[in-house]
C-alpha cells in the first residue's frame, strides 16, 4: 500500500508541476487515491469499531495519508476526465457543491490527525469524516 500511496502522490506532484496531462492517467491517479484512501479509511474504521485494535501511531498515519490524497484531489478532477469513470454529470452542473463537499473532505480529514490520538477522539471523528465521503459520493458517484 505505500507503493500505491507514493505513486499517487508522485502523479499529483508531476501533474500539478504542469506536465502534459493525458486524461486516462489522470483517471488512472484519481482512481489509485481513493484507493489508498479507502484503505486508510479502513484502518480508521476498524479501529473505531473495535475490529482492529487501537494504534494512536498507525490511526495517525492513516489521517495523515488520507489527508494528504484529500488535499491533492483537485488536480485530478479535471474536465474531460470524468468519461468512462465512475464521477457523473452532476459534477459538470453542481461545482459549488463538489468543491463545498471536497473543502470538508480536507476540512474532516485534517481533524482526524488530531483525533486520532486516542480512541474516543477517533470514534467521534469518524462520523464526521464519513458523512464527507457520503456527501460526495450521493451526488458525484455513479456505482
Amino acid at each position: 500500500m505505500k507503493k500505491l500511496a507514493l505513486l499517487a502522490t508522485l502523479a499529483v506532484a508531476t501533474m500539478s508541476a504542469g506536465f502534459a496531462q493525458d486524461m486516462e492517467q489522470v483517471k488512472k491517479v484519481r482512481k489509485a487515491m481513493f484507493q489508498v484512501s479507502a484503505w486508510e479509511m479502513g484502518t480508521l474504521a476498524g479501529m473505531a469499531k473495535g475490529e482492529i485494535p487501537f494504534d494512536a501511531t498507525q490511526a495517525e498515519k492513516a489521517a495523515k495519508t488520507m489527508n494528504s490524497m484529500a488535499v491533492s484531489l483537485n488536480e485530478v478532477f479535471l474536465p474531460g476526465s470524468y468519461a468512462g469513470s465512475k464521477v457523473t454529470n452532476d459534477i459538470n452542473t453542481n461545482q459549488d457543491k463538489f468543491k463545498q463537499d471536497l473543502a470538508n473532505f480536507v476540512t474532516e480529514s485534517n481533524a482526524m490527525i488530531a483525533a486520532a490520538a486516542t480512541e474516543d477522539t477517533l470514534k467521534a471523528q469518524m462520523g464526521k469524516l464519513g458523512g464527507t465521503c457520503k456527501s460526495c459520493h450521493d451526488t458525484f458517484r455513479a456505482d
